[in-house]
C-alpha cells in the first residue's frame, strides 16, 4: 500500500466564483466530504462567510488573494484590456470602482491605481492593486515600469515634442522576465518636451 498525496495548490481549482456553501452543508462537512481537499473546500467557504457574510459572488477563490485587499472588482469600460494600468474614473456605482485605462499624456486620466487581471464580462473586471502580478512576458528583472500610453507598460520616458506632457509614475519593478512586483500608488512626476 502506497502512500497518496494530496498538494492543495494543484487540486480543485474553483472555476467561478460563486461556490459558497450553505451553513447546513458547512456544518454536515466533516461527514459528507470524500477526502480532506474537499474538507478543506468547506472550512474556506465557512471563512469567505465569516469575512463577506452570506453574499456569494464577492470573493476570489484563492485564499491568499481573497485575504488581502489587493483585489477590487470593477466597473470598466468594454474596450480597457487585461494587462492595462488603470485609473479611478468615477465614484463607486453598486460598490464597485469605476475605472478606466490611465493615460500619462493626460493628467486627468492619471495616476493608475493597478492593473487590469481579469474580466468576467466586458464591463466587469478585477484590478489588482499591490503584490505579484503574473500577466507579462519579456521584461528585464530589476527594471523599473511605468505606467505608458493606452495604459500599457513602458521602461523609460518617451521622446516627448515640444508642448506635449507626460506623467511619469512608476507601478512596479520587474522581479524576473514575466513577475511584476507593484508596490502600491506612487507619485507622479511632470515630463515637458
Amino acid at each position: 500500500m502506497g502512500t497518496n498525496l494530496q498538494r492543495l495548490d494543484q487540486i480543485a481549482r474553483p472555476d467561478d466564483f460563486d461556490d459558497q456553501k450553505t451553513a447546513a452543508e458547512i456544518a454536515a462537512s466533516e461527514s459528507t466530504s470524500a477526502d480532506y481537499a474537499q474538507f478543506q473546500e468547506y472550512v474556506l467557504s465557512q471563512i469567505k462567510r465569516i469575512l463577506y457574510g452570506d453574499q456569494t459572488g464577492k470573493w476570489y477563490d484563492d485564499p491568499g488573494k481573497m485575504l488581502s485587499n489587493s483585489y477590487k472588482e470593477v466597473a470598466c469600460l468594454s474596450g480597457d484590456t487585461i494587462g492595462n494600468c488603470m485609473r479611478i474614473r468615477d465614484v463607486r456605482v453598486n460598490g464597485k470602482w469605476r475605472v478606466e485605462t490611465a493615460d500619462p499624456s493626460d493628467r486627468a486620466k492619471m495616476p493608475a491605481v493597478g492593473v487590469l487581471i481579469s474580466k468576467s464580462t466586458p464591463t466587469v473586471g478585477i484590478v489588482q492593486l499591490f503584490g505579484v502580478v503574473d500577466l507579462f512576458t519579456e521584461m528585464v528583472p530589476g527594471q523599473p515600469l511605468l505606467v505608458g500610453f493606452n495604459g500599457e507598460l513602458l521602461d523609460e520616458i518617451p521622446t516627448l515634442a515640444p508642448g506635449e506632457y507626460f506623467w511619469a509614475q512608476q507601478i512596479g519593478v520587474a522581479v524576473s522576465n514575466d513577475l511584476l512586483m507593484m508596490p502600491g500608488v506612487s507619485s507622479m512626476t511632470r515630463y515637458t518636451g
